[in-house]
């Protein structure tokens, strides 16, 4: 048709050989030119469809994702006196949150002296009686417990401690998971041998009458032993052991001990009410905020050697500790839903 129309526009006759070729060359160039043309359009069109495609899809993804929930965040208060006591026949108390710990003497009780269980042989042989119980808190949950021997536990956050009613008389043993700062009381007993043992995943913890923490939290890899005041012996299940004096800490994970000098202070500032850094580790720092908060933590990208210090109160909101922990990190923190994302 364009050649028509350019034969058309010029009617002077027959064309002659010359004009025939320089129409020619005019034409292969039009429709070099049109394909050309319509190729670019081609690409260019697809181009678009791709952009379409990728901006619905970041539509739909920005739509779907979760955004940084700062509402929620401030409103997620610290934790607190929260615990559930579970009895030798399964039955569970949730104990109550204006308390602080109990008691175990014949009955269980409170701090203030109201009754939790009453230990009534005659109508329930199976409730407080012969076995052990369990004391158990929660993410966000702190509790103390006063054994029957005078020994008093402080349990923090996810913590289990299973213990007995009644001591034998000779020996007294309690089975823990998670952390628990323990201050024993002493050989008070007719024979005048009457040592305490805590057991944790591999390792059993033997003393006579001393202050000590304990950190056994399974996701941590190893347990973490250190000393306030007295002395405690240490033994594995590969029968290698240490003994601790006051101030020292020992690390287990798996078989041995390795044994430093530490800032007590770091270990028992959760008893205190608050978290304290030194020179800590980033992750397993965060996992004392999501225990104590109730949450769940990701970090990327991690780091190695990141390690701060500082101290923080752990009765303030989150928005606000998590404001202080991205001061002291250096990193970037936030809340999304149930997790604390590190960035």
């Amino acid at each position: 048709r364009w050649y028509e129309a350019k034969t058309r526009d010029t009617e002077v006759g027959q064309p002659s050989d010359v004009d025939i070729k320089v129409l020619r060359e005019r034409m292969l160039h039009e429709l070099k030119r049109r394909r050309l043309l319509k190729r670019m359009t081609v690409r260019y069109l697809a181009a678009a469809s791709v952009v379409v495609v990728l901006g619905i899809g970041s539509i739909v993804y920005f739509a779907n994702r979760p955004l940084p929930q700062e509402s929620v965040t401030a409103t997620i208060g610290p934790g607190g006196n929260r615990a559930t006591l579970t009895l030798i026949n399964g039955k569970k108390i949730d104990l109550s949150e204006q308390q602080a710990g109990i008691v175990v003497t014949d009955d269980i009780t409170y701090l203030d002296g109201s009754k939790v269980v009453e230990n009534d042989r005659k109508k329930d042989t199976k409730g407080v009686g012969m076995g052990l119980l369990a004391l158990h808190t929660p993410k966000g949950g702190t509790y103390s417990i006063t054994l029957s021997d005078g020994t008093r536990v402080w349990l923090n956050s996810e913590s289990t401690l299973r213990y007995p009613v009644h001591f034998s008389d000779t020996e007294r043993v309690v089975f823990l998971e998670g952390e628990a700062y323990f201050d024993v009381s002493k050989n008070n007993n007719a024979s005048g041998n009457w040592p305490f043992r805590v057991e944790v995943t591999g390792q059993h913890i033997e003393v006579l009458g001393t202050e000590f923490n304990v950190d056994a939290y399974r996701d941590e890899g190893d347990v973490k032993t250190t000393l306030v005041s007295g002395k405690v012996w240490l033994t594995d299940d590969h029968k290698q052991s240490v003994i601790l004096r006051p101030g020292q800490q020992a690390s287990h994970m798996g078989r041995g001990f390795s044994v430093r000098k530490v800032a007590v202070q770091e270990s028992i500032a959760w008893k205190d009410g608050y978290f304290y850094f030194n020179d800590a580790d980033l992750d397993r720092a965060l996992k004392q905020f999501a225990r104590w908060y109730g949450l769940n933590v990701s970090i990327f990208p991690k780091r190695k050697n990141e390690l701060f210090s500082g101290r923080i109160s752990r009765s303030i909101p989150l928005a606000d500790a998590i404001a202080i922990l991205e001061e002291i990190s250096g990193r970037a923190i936030s809340v999304e839903g149930t997790t604390i994302y590190v960035r």
